[in-house]
C-alpha cells in the first residue's frame, strides 16, 4: 500500500518526496528525488532481492555501488549489528548517500570506484539516471570526472574491517 501511495504522488510529479519508514523495528527517513529512487526503494524493501540464507550472520559488509544508500539501509535492517562500508564513486550522489545514512551507527562511506588497481580513474556520470553511471564511457548524457579507484583489498583496509563477511555487488 505504501508503494502505491508513493507512486500515486509521483504521478503528480511531487519531488522531492520526504518519507519516514520502519523496517524490522528500525526507523529511518528518505528523500526521493525521482521515480528511479522510488523503484529502487520498492525493489529493496518490497522485492527483497538480497534476502538470502547465510551460514552465519555477517559482521562486516561492503556495499559496492551504494548509490543513495537504499541498499545500505536494507542491509542495515537485515543485519543491524554489522558494520557496513557503503562504496560509491558517483560524486554527485555522495551528499544524498550521507543524508540517507546520517545518524546511523556502524555505517561509513568510502567515496571510491572499484577497480583492479589503486589509481585515479575516469568515471562517467549519467546525468539523467544515476544507475547508468560507469567506468565505461557512454555515447550520450554523461559527464566525465576523475575519481579514486580502489581494489577490494584496499577498500577492506580503508574500511578498517579485519575481514569482509558479505559483499553486495551492484556496480
Amino acid at each position: 500500500r505504501l508503494f502505491v501511495a508513493l507512486v500515486a504522488r509521483n504521478n503528480k510529479r511531487v519531488f522531492p518526496l520526504h518519507a519516514r519508514f520502519a523496517h524490522k523495528g528500525i526507523r529511518f527517513s528518505l528523500t526521493f528525488r525521482s521515480h528511479a529512487d522510488l523503484m529502487l526503494f520498492h525493489a529493496m524493501f518490497c522485492g527483497h532481492p538480497y534476502s538470502i540464507q547465510l551460514s552465519r550472520t555477517p559482521e562486516y559488509i561492503i556495499d559496492l555501488g551504494a548509490n543513495i544508500g537504499i541498499s545500505t539501509l536494507y542491509l542495515h535492517t537485515e543485519f543491524p549489528q554489522a558494520k557496513i562500508a557503503a562504496v560509491e564513486a558517483n560524486t554527485e550522489l555522495l551528499a544524498r548517500l550521507k543524508a540517507t545514512i546520517a545518524g546511523i551507527d556502524g555505517i561509513s562511506i568510502l567515496p571510491y570506484a572499484v577497480t583492479n588497481r589503486d589509481s585515479v580513474v575516469e568515471f562517467y556520470i549519467n546525468e539523467t539516471n544515476s544507475l547508468g553511471s560507469s567506468l565505461a564511457p557512454r555515447n550520450t548524457g554523461t559527464k566525465k570526472v576523475q575519481v579514486e579507484g580502489r581494489t577490494l583489498a584496499s577498500l577492506r583496509e580503508a574500511s578498517g574491517f579485519p575481514r569482509i563477511d558479505l559483499v553486495k555487488f551492484d556496480i
